[in-house]
């Protein structure tokens, strides 16, 4: 891909590499500034308040404590990894990276995330990879969880939804309990739909 580029621009490939390691550096410099999240911080509690008004507006009074969201993607490679290439195999029969992210659900805002992870290990085992997994009450404190899918592992500080067993279906009440968990959830998926439109590299690593 580097040559290609190169070929394209009509230069080196040393100046590609050279400009993509600028870039890079220029981006992670406000890395910081960006991602993050402090319980401590007077801008990050008011950033809280306003995710827990949006999802008690959502939901319910009792659900403002979750004011965090997880979710996962899958970025696809261009080819196989040369380097033990089969553990980068999904379930989607592609080579990818998978990526996850913990969002506020009123405004995108990523405050936790892990990459580079191979697309064939799930996501609860790649999450447990994040800061917030490692130290949850870091992020969290007291009677406040985040909400998950159910390819996430339950834990007294995230919630998933009910599955459904093998021995009879769901009942009402769990399938809305599972309905309007989906809808603090699914903005996960639309932060990775945002990350994909700005940065249309992420479609193909």
């Amino acid at each position: 891909m580097t040559e290609d580029i190169a070929d394209w621009v009509g230069v080196s490939i040393g100046t590609v590499y050279n400009c993509h390691c600028c870039v890079m550096v220029a981006i992670l410099h406000h890395h910081d500034d960006v991602i993050h999240f402090d319980l401590l911080d007077y801008n990050d509690q008011n950033e809280r308040e306003r995710a827990k008004d949006w999802v008690e507006e959502h939901t319910c009074l009792e659900w403002r404590g979750g004011f965090l969201s997880v979710g996962s993607t899958l970025f696809n490679l261009f080819q196989k990894p040369g380097w033990h290439g089969e553990g980068f195999y999904d379930r989607k029969s592609n080579y990818s990276l998978s990526a996850q992210v913990v969002i506020m659900p009123h405004n995108l805002h990523i405050i936790d995330y892990v990459i580079g992870v191979p697309g064939s290990v799930h996501d609860s085992n790649a999450f447990a990879k994040a800061r917030i997994a490692c130290h949850p009450q870091t992020f969290l404190g007291g009677n406040r969880w985040i909400w998950a899918d159910s390819a996430y592992g339950a834990r007294p500080w995230c919630v998933v939804p009910f599955k459904q067993l093998a021995a009879g279906g769901l009942t009402g009440h769990q399938k809305t309990f599972n309905y309007h968990l989906s809808k603090v959830c699914i903005h996960s998926e639309h932060c990775f739909g945002s990350l994909k439109g700005r940065f249309q590299s992420l479609h193909e690593l």
